[in-house]
């Protein structure tokens, strides 16, 4: 009874202060002070969020006035403060957002390529179609194109211009041969592989499928070729698995890099397609890609998605238990072993129930 009391009155406590923090926000000639002394930079940050959000337009405007105006700049390159930015491009009064916009018009140098200020490019990209902007990424595509935050603009960019003529622009402007395989260019070509203009990516998309093996085999680029994978519908990957990964799947799964891009694949084939892997491929060269390092991992995620298909399944446990038995298998092919009785014993509990 104690306890409930106390918590009784810990709640109206809540609700009281609450309540004079509303109003000391609706009310208060000390709201900025409130705001601005509070100490730890994220408290702070999202007080001054939800003061604006939630205040009237007098109090936007005076915390526009005497927190925000004068420190655009500042808050935009803060890790906390700069959703503050962000939080009126998106919510702010009409006049508020106009004075950043044109802040960023002004200083788009210096925001593109620094850690968090590139952020406030992006919403300004997505809440407003800006020719300033748009004009100043097209013109500055050879460097930001490369760069860590400048790809990710691009990226934004493409996601949301209307304007044909500028899309076509920047897509004929991209240095496509050397971004697939950067560690940050290749990111515009993976955000590009779910991108709804056709008519202007298809020859690129085309391109990569037609180097998908290579692409698989390096560092970045192989990631364009896993969201491929993923995001496209299977009408559209038919043509990458069926000419293109499974025709090479034993050098792929056999390759660093390229392995991740086998799991993915058998994670997204039809059944026909993973038929013809054990027919066509897996079935004569069981062994050693049970010993590789890297195409080890590609046999566990195939077994899990043949478990289905008794035919291949007595196949591949067959070979598997013979090359055991014979001692064939290496520490790689030992973990496959390993995890084919693990699932096995699952398929068996579940059987039981």
């Amino acid at each position: 009874m104690k306890t409930q009391i106390v918590n009784n009155q810990r709640y109206y406590q809540c609700q009281e202060e609450e309540y004079k923090s509303t109003r000391t926000y609706k009310n208060s000639s000390d709201t900025i002070r409130i705001l601005t002394e509070i100490q730890l930079p994220q408290q702070m940050s999202k007080s001054i969020q939800d003061a604006y959000e939630k205040g009237e337009n007098d109090l936007k405007n005076n915390i526009f006035d005497n927190i925000i105006k004068e420190n655009i700049s500042c808050f935009s390159f803060d890790i906390y403060k700069h959703y503050i930015i962000q939080c009126i491009l998106e919510k702010g009064l009409s006049e508020h957002k106009n004075y950043i916009l044109r802040f960023v018009e002004e200083n788009m140098e210096q925001l593109c390529y620094r850690k968090y200020a590139y952020k406030i490019v992006q919403s300004c990209l997505t809440q407003f179609q800006n020719n300033q902007i748009t004009q100043y990424i097209i013109d500055n595509l050879k460097k930001l194109q490369f760069d860590q935050y400048g790809n990710l603009i691009i990226s934004t960019l493409l996601d949301t211009i209307q304007n044909d003529e500028q899309f076509a622009q920047i897509i004929n402007k991209l240095q496509i041969d050397k971004i697939k395989y950067h560690q940050y260019g290749c990111v515009i070509l993976i955000n590009m592989v779910t991108c709804n203009k056709s008519n202007h990516v298809d020859l690129i998309i085309n391109k990569l499928i037609q180097e998908s093996i290579q692409l698989s085999k390096s560092q970045y680029s192989n990631y364009i070729i896993q969201k491929m994978l993923k995001e496209r519908t299977i009408e559209q990957n038919k043509l990458l698995i069926n000419e293109y990964l499974i025709p090479n799947f034993i050098e792929l799964s056999c390759n660093k890099f390229g392995s991740n891009v086998c799991e993915i694949m058998v994670t997204k084939s039809l059944a026909y397609q993973l038929q013809n892997l054990w027919n066509l491929i897996i079935k004569q060269n069981l062994r050693s890609l049970l010993n590789n390092e890297y195409a080890n991992y590609v046999m566990q995620r195939y077994y899990t998605y043949i478990l289905m298909f008794n035919y291949i399944l007595d196949e591949f446990q067959q070979q598997l238990y013979e090359m055991n038995r014979k001692q064939l298998l290496n520490q790689n092919g030992k973990i496959v072993f390993r995890y084919v009785n693990q699932c096995n014993q699952i398929v068996q509990q579940n059987l039981s129930y």
